[in-house]
């Protein structure tokens, strides 16, 4: 139901356009080939139609005085019904569908009576015209038309003559030489004043124009191609007037630059720019790679140990992996510089952990200063195994043999009791040392040495009674030499047995 409506409206709309249009420029127009006739002259009326739509149908309606003029003509135009009613002085035309009839389309042949009526007369002629629709056929306005007639009396004296002036001729439309023309009969005369029989019209000038002109092959001028600013043309008789002229071409106005794709630090970008005159004049251009930007992470100084490197305080890009020695990137340093190398041990003294024995190692350590973590440990050689270990040494030794004491009775030798003592007197003998001829007592070779050893022989101490041989405490050792030598001498040779002894055993 919408849509019907719809196309109702529009319907209406298009015919009251069209009925507008039409009254506003529709309308009829006539001429007649004289308009100053005697009894028994015929004159032709012409009937013309212009500004009118696409007809359907259309009806003439004339006016004309029966008593002066007898009646006749016809349709100019053929159509489906094409009829003029001379008794009505009605003329109806018709067409099978909408037809465009502008122009002449009626020609009204009429003739005064021998007993016409000395005067002016006017024929009116009236039109109905019809369009199509979707109801049928619908009247619309259209302006009518009229002429004047004039029968004149052949006596006249031609006492009322009116001057006509001069008139350029036009492209179209005629013009004429001055002339005159008389009220009462319609005598036209010459500017000398004499009779002719027609108004004197002028040929047409083709260079006389009257105004009414268009312009064609007129043309814009566009960023890229000139125009034409277009011919002028006579629309009355067609004729060029003035030829136009050339309009430069304006150029290009583009606007600003617009970014279509983002530049990359691994990749070119893209601008464009559209001309504001012509969307699809579009200029392109390349975006230079992005300046790369730095994401940089702090890594803090850190010392170096005996076995691990250090580094300085830096910051690195994360995505370039440059080093620079500040937050703000500015400074570039090279990636070796930032690192410390480690320290070398700093080592303390050897200490002995576990003692070497005979036939077993031992062990000695010694500990890093910057890092108690970091030990050395080296072996300690074991000592070599001996039948009697306890008196093994790896270097010759001198031996103090422990002789026994010799103890002298205490009532011997004493005639002066004034230097007896309740004790016995021990004596203490250092003895020298005894060297031992290097290869004698020497049963097994590899045990050989290059020097001689020393034996450092320490004799027991040999007490002496108190009250024996001292005689006189002054002069008691001197003769008491004769007691004691004997027995030191036997000591002696005990000692140096026991050392011979001791030296085999260790070799």
């Amino acid at each position: 139901m919408k849509k019907i409506m719809v196309v109702f409206l529009s319907i209406m709309m298009i015919v009251s356009l069209a009925a507008a249009s039409f009254a506003d420029g529709a309308a009829l127009s006539c001429s007649a080939t004289n308009d100053q006739l005697n009894r028994g002259d015929s004159v032709t009326v012409t009937v013309s139609l212009s500004g009118a739509p696409d007809v359907k149908s259309m009806q003439l309606t004339f006016d004309i005085p029966t008593d002066v003029f007898t009646v006749d003509g016809g349709w100019s135009i053929s159509g489906t019904i094409a009829d003029f009613n001379k008794s009505k002085n009605l003329a109806v035309i018709a067409f099978e569908s909408p037809t465009n009839i502008n122009g002449s389309i009626f020609t009204l042949d009429l003739t005064v009576k021998d007993d016409a009526a000395y005067e002016d007369f006017d024929v009116a002629i009236t039109p109905t015209v019809k369009v199509s629709s979707e109801e049928g056929e619908t009247e619309v306005p259209c302006a009518g038309t009229s002429v004047t007639l004039t029968v004149i009396d052949p006596s006249c004296r031609h006492n009322n003559k009116t001057s006509v002036a001069a008139k350029d001729s036009t492209c179209i439309d005629q013009g004429w030489d001055a002339y005159a023309v008389c009220g009462s009969c319609g005598q036209l005369f010459s500017a000398d004043g004499k009779e002719i029989s027609e108004i004197p019209y002028r040929e047409l000038n083709p260079d006389n124009h009257t105004g009414n002109t268009e312009i064609r092959n007129q043309k814009d001028a566009t960023c890229t191609e000139n125009g034409n600013s277009g011919d002028t043309y006579c629309k009355d008789c067609g004729a060029l007037i003035s030829a136009g002229s050339k309009i430069k071409a304006l150029g290009h106005d583009f606007g600003a630059w617009i970014t279509t794709t983002a530049p990359t630090e691994t990749t070119e970008g893209e601008q464009t720019r559209t001309c504001s005159r012509n969307w699809q004049h579009v200029e392109t251009r390349t975006v230079p790679k992005a300046d790369h930007v730095h994401d940089l992470n702090h890594i803090a100084a850190n010392k170096a140990t005996c076995d691990q490197p250090g580094n300085t305080e830096y910051w690195v890009c994360s995505t370039c992996n440059r080093h620079f020695s500040d937050a703000q990137g500015s400074n570039e340093i090279n990636a070796n510089d930032v690192i410390i190398a480690p320290a070398d041990h700093h080592w303390g003294e050897w200490v002995v952990t576990r003692e070497a024995k005979a036939g077993e190692k031992g062990e000695e350590t010694r500990t890093c200063i910057y890092d108690s973590n970091h030990k050395e440990t080296r072996e300690i050689p074991s000592l070599p195994e001996t039948e009697n270990t306890d008196a093994q040494t790896e270097e010759p030794s001198t031996v103090a043999p422990e002789l026994p004491e010799i103890t002298v009775p205490e009532n011997e030798i004493i005639e002066n009791p004034d230097t007896q003592a309740e004790e016995p007197s021990t004596v203490a003998l250092e003895l020298p040392e005894i060297t031992v001829p290097e290869n004698e007592i020497i049963e097994n070779p590899d045990t050989q040495t290059e020097e001689p050893s020393t034996v450092a022989l320490e004799l027991p101490e040999i007490t002496v009674p108190e009250n024996e041989i001292i005689e006189n405490p002054e002069t008691a050792n001197d003769e008491n030499t004769a007691i004691w030598l004997p027995v030191v001498i036997i000591a002696l040779l005990d000692a140096a047995a026991v050392a011979i002894i001791v030296i085999r055993i260790k070799k």
